[in-house]
């Protein structure tokens, strides 16, 4: 009965214990003061596919404010401090927190911008990525 009660015990700590991305691909902005963090999770168990995009400033621990389940074909880049660009092929969102309120507050001061490469040329956004400063995806999950 103690061994049963123990695994039980062990079984639920670990069940708490935050779990690692399998993947992670931080890319600061063209000054370092905001930076854009990808995280991957594959999926496990009954779990499904995660990739989420948190942009923190220096030190900050914030939750993820956008979380999508399949991409193809993404690429991400800053096109200058405060525009963050993303050009995909498929990209599905799943949660999108917005940082601006009804009153007009901001949580940050970071603006994104989408391309849809099926449908537009994203080519001259791509170019306009601050070098350095991009991330490339050919598919999530693999």
């Amino acid at each position: 009965m103690r061994r049963l009660i123990a695994l039980a015990c062990l079984l639920t700590l670990t069940g708490c214990i935050q779990r690692k991305p399998d993947m992670e691909h931080l890319v600061p902005s063209p000054t370092g003061a905001t930076t854009a963090r990808f995280a991957g999770y594959d999926p496990k168990g009954s779990g499904e596919a995660v990739l989420t995009l948190t942009f923190f400033a220096k030190l900050a621990s914030v939750s993820p404010q956008v979380r999508f389940g399949r991409v193809k074909a993404l690429n991400a880049g800053w096109l200058d401090d405060h525009t963050f660009a993303i050009a995909y092929e498929l990209l599905e969102p799943r949660k999108i927190t917005s940082p601006i309120y009804p009153s007009g507050e901001r949580d940050s001061s970071v603006d994104i911008v989408l391309c849809d490469a099926v449908r537009l040329d994203c080519g001259p956004l791509v170019k306009r990525f601050a070098p350095g400063r991009s991330f490339a995806l050919e598919r999530f999950p693999k």
